[in-house]
């Protein structure tokens, strides 16, 4: 869920922001870090993973390229993206070979996940035993202004925080009724420079590529999964507007962003103790999936667990001409379909 979640709020901001015309060619160092936490983050320390990771991305017109940096600094990786051919192509250096997805096949794609997500259970037959199950959710979203500046890559930047707050309440129809509550609180702290040589690029291709893949408002909704899920819940299709509005005052380029995400579960009205797991019903669709499904610990934040934190930080932003054939696969690179299940 905090996946959709993310990209959503990432669409939001960007359709929000002014396009201008493609002029400059841009090229920024980045250096990412994903941590999660828990067992599974645990685990990942073992095995080399909540690392920084870095990369560069490239930017000339309807271009863009992003490659991804091993320990010992050798392009491993390069995605990228065009909107003239309107195709996302993905190149494995070691391997020598590249994939190519069309923007209607990664809609395709976004829309079978998104149906997954809300009706995980469609195809499946209702178990005759199994106790109705009436959900309501909400978004509720705000933007803090603290005023603290700082400078990074050379520009100014100042600090604006945005908070996202999805809650989910179930109540199973039975004999026993029970009602239990959760979802996930996502907090992004991101320093926003005014004024960025390239900026206008940046936002204008974020735009296009937004457009191109029938994300934008005014097309039908991000997808048509979130369309017609906007449809039939007034409620979210007032929430989801809130954020836009809200997600217009991040105006300017992030230089650096961290955003926590945290899960939520309570179980109310069960008549047991608090020490008991509180286990979510299947027929809630899926939307609390995991988020009561383990003992909430008793803390002075309300019983949250943070699932994960991610940090994206520009180290190096220039603006100095870009060669065209950097954007192209090279000659002996084989081709590999795509396979799908």
């Amino acid at each position: 869920m905090h996946k959709l979640v993310k990209q959503l709020l990432t669409v939001l901001i960007t359709i929000s922001l002014t396009a201008a015309g493609l002029q400059a060619d841009v090229k920024q160092d980045i250096e990412t870090k994903v941590v999660v936490k828990g067992p599974l983050g645990s685990m990942m320390k073992v095995f080399g993973g909540n690392k920084p990771k870095k990369t560069t991305t490239y930017l000339k017109g309807n271009l863009q390229r992003t490659d991804t940096y091993n320990k010992k600094g050798k392009v491993t990786n390069s995605q990228v993206v065009d909107l003239n051919r309107g195709v996302f192509i993905s190149m494995d250096w070691k391997k020598k070979k590249y994939t190519e997805m069309t923007f209607e096949e990664w809609r395709e794609m976004l829309n079978s996940g998104l149906a997954s997500v809300f009706n995980p259970e469609k195809g499946e037959s209702k178990k005759s035993d199994e106790p109705a199950t009436e959900v309501d959710f909400s978004i509720k979203v705000d933007v803090e202004t603290p005023g603290d500046t700082k400078k990074i890559a050379g520009y100014n930047t100042e600090n604006i925080i945005l908070n996202l707050k999805v809650e989910v309440e179930a109540t199973q129809k039975d004999e026993d009724p029970q009602k239990m509550k959760g979802g996930m609180i996502v907090r992004s702290t991101n320093w926003m420079a005014s004024s960025v040589d390239g900026g206008d690029e940046i936002r204008a291709f974020a735009l296009k590529l937004a457009e191109k893949l029938g994300m934008e408002a005014g097309a039908g909704g991000f997808t048509d999964a979130i369309a017609k899920l906007l449809q039939n819940n007034k409620q979210l299709g007032e929430a989801m507007a809130e954020l836009k509005k809200e997600s217009s005052k991040l105006s300017g380029t992030p230089m650096h962003v961290h955003t926590v995400f945290e899960t939520w579960g309570q179980k109310m009205d069960a008549g047991k103790g608090d020490d008991e797991e509180a286990q979510m019903p299947k027929s809630i669709g899926g939307l609390l999936k995991g988020f009561g499904k383990k003992k909430m610990d008793k803390k002075d934040d309300g019983g949250a667990n943070v699932l994960l934190e991610t940090t994206t930080k520009i180290n190096k932003h220039s603006t100095a001409p870009l060669a065209s054939d950097l954007f192209d696969v090279p000659a002996n690179f084989k081709r590999e379909q795509i396979t799908r299940k």
